[in-house]
């Protein structure tokens, strides 16, 4: 399907459901400790590039080529302070590749910080996260793998910047195969 847009697009992954639901649920305890809504930006998702795409017409049918070549699963790897500061759950895996080919996809790349971290992206600024440094470290982190995926095309809209008040609109998306058992490990 083509696609007209000049909006602001991204590429995330979505985990299947119960892999999601978990980094949601985590994004939540942390809201619900912290009260920062940035914690709630875009959980359960990896943005892995954005970008501008004024006047470009895009066809999502690409997207399953992203897919191909990629090897190995995804697993959780636990909390860290992304290149900006930002608080994420890291993810061990075929990362690096998918971003690179998703930075290719979008036309004109934008700075944004969830594209930035390459994880699951939970906010809490700096200052914020150091004075939370005791809440946060009672945070229970999950443990989960998986390989089967969809890779989403995305219409974001809202503060990109202050990530308030964000939302996004599936505009397409392309379904990873399944090859091994994902699962969901017991927090350490």
């Amino acid at each position: 399907m083509a696609l007209k847009t000049s909006r602001t697009l991204a590429l995330a992954i979505s985990p299947p459901g119960p892999q999601e639901r978990e980094a949601n649920l985590l994004a939540s305890r942390l809201f619900a400790l912290t009260g920062e809504p940035t914690t709630l930006a875009l959980p359960g998702l990896i943005v892995l590039a954005a970008g501008q795409a004024a006047g470009k017409t895009l066809d999502s049918s690409i997207l399953q080529g992203l897919w191909e070549g990629i090897e190995g699963g995804f697993s959780s790897a636990g909390l860290a302070v992304g290149s900006d500061g930002c608080l994420v759950l890291e993810v061990e895996g075929p990362l690096p590749e998918l971003r690179e080919r998703a930075r290719g996809f979008l036309p004109s790349p934008l700075d944004f910080a969830p594209a930035r971290a390459g994880a699951f992206f939970l906010g809490i600024h700096g200052s914020s996260r150091e004075a939370l440094r005791g809440q946060i470290a009672r945070v229970a982190i999950p443990r989960f793998s998986w390989y089967a995926a969809r890779l989403l095309l995305l219409e974001l809209d809202g503060d990109l910047s202050g990530l308030r008040m964000l939302s996004y609109t599936e505009l397409g998306q392309s379904h990873r195969k399944r090859k091994k058992r994902s699962g969901i490990h017991p927090p350490e």
